[in-house]
């Protein structure tokens, strides 16, 4: 009975702040010699360095993951700022899986999920998506219309 209510009590641990944590999180890698600044150029270099160092490449590790979920917060952040999207769903900075279903940036129609997409990454490799600032490139036209995927660019 005990573990049980322990196990309750971690999984309705209250929601995290993923625009604190994003800041705090490129805090705390600048002082580790990496460029995170919460700008989209971050994006485009420093989080494939990210990708490929030590702080993620052990899985089954539970600081990875805490690690992994605080740079979804950083990702999800920069899109955020850069393009006036909002952070819905629930965000938790223990464990980035949980966060794959529960929590995204919303812009318009388009609803971006940073964990996925780092989790997809991490999982599969750069063979499997190629860089991550490849994949941004694919999806900000999606975030700039305001409008899902799957609809059409324009009106016939």
């Amino acid at each position: 009975m005990f573990k049980l209510l322990q196990l309750f009590k971690r999984n309705t641990r209250r929601s995290a702040d993923p625009i604190a944590t994003a800041t705090a999180f490129a805090h705390d890698m600048r002082r580790q010699g990496f460029a995170l600044d919460l700008s989209m150029e971050s994006l485009k270099g420093e989080v494939d360095r990210l990708l490929r160092s030590e702080h993620l490449c052990h899985p089954e590790d539970r600081t990875q993951w805490t690690t992994e979920a605080r740079l979804g917060a950083y990702v999800g952040e920069v899109l955020r700022r850069a393009f006036d999207g909002t952070w819905e769903g629930d965000y938790r900075d223990d464990h980035a899986g949980v966060n794959c279903y529960t929590s995204f940036v919303v812009f318009g129609r388009y609803r971006y999920n940073p964990a996925m997409a780092l989790g997809y990454r991490i999982s599969n490799g750069e063979a499997s998506m190629g860089r991550f600032s490849d994949h941004i490139e694919r999806v900000l036209p999606s975030i700039k219309a305001r409008r899902g995927m799957d609809e059409p660019t324009s009106k016939a």
